[in-house]
């Protein structure tokens, strides 16, 4: 198996997949570090996923929640990328 690069980009459709599931489990815990982040980044984007904390960096690497939550699903993909329904 190859090595996982940890600059492996991340596809628009899954960033904004990530990006919901990401914020869906930190909805209602504004009082703690991710929580808050997610609630300023929703918050001041408005909507348009473009200028989401995700998208700040090439190759949509600029949240490190879901750099985490894609290094995870790529790593248990075997470091191939596949448009696979996230659980």
């Amino acid at each position: 198996m190859a090595a996982l690069a940890v600059s492996e980009p991340i596809p628009d459709e899954m960033a904004i997949k990530l990006c919901d599931q990401v914020c869906a489990d930190n909805r209602g815990k504004w009082y703690t570090f991710r929580g808050l982040w997610c609630w300023g980044c929703r918050t001041f984007s408005k909507g348009d996923a473009t200028k989401r904390c995700y998208a700040s960096k090439d190759g949509n690497r600029g949240c490190p929640q879901m750099n985490e939550r894609w290094d995870t699903l790529v790593t248990q993909w075997g470091g191939k990328r596949r448009n696979r329904r996230l659980v």
